[in-house]
């Protein structure tokens, strides 16, 4: 699993991406999506956006992870409709409200949205 920051935006990040297929593993990119790369087929892709997005970085994202924060951002569907890919919600930072505004909205839209908790935050685990 690459993530953090914006794995993409490494230079090394095809490089690494290589190697691990080349060991049979598998290889799954949590990305902002804001910079446009092919990647093979068999290589995982969320997108989780913030602020901008690239046209075929949407086009190519398996899920989608949006993050709840006061509200949930539906803006961003648009860029995946018609695709059928999971949208995920995760609450910003496990906060109470923001943990109820995503799981309303899951409830109400079970069809369209997942929650995606971080169980670890919840469990006290760094």
């Amino acid at each position: 699993m690459l993530t953090g920051g914006e794995p993409l935006a490494q230079t090394e990040s095809s490089a690494l991406i290589d190697a691990l297929r080349a060991d049979d593993r598998r290889v799954h990119i949590e990305s902002n999506g804001t910079i446009p790369v092919e990647l093979p087929p068999d290589v995982w892709l969320t997108i989780s956006p913030k602020e901008r997005l690239h046209p075929a970085m949407a086009r190519r994202a398996n899920e989608v992870k949006l993050i709840v924060e006061g509200r949930v951002p539906e803006e961003w569907l648009a860029s995946f409709a018609g695709r059928g890919v999971p949208v995920f919600l995760q609450p910003e930072g496990n906060k109470p409200a923001n943990v109820t505004i995503a799981l309303e909205a899951a409830k109400a839209a079970p069809d369209r949205y997942r929650l995606s908790l971080q169980i670890h935050k919840f469990i006290g685990v760094p």
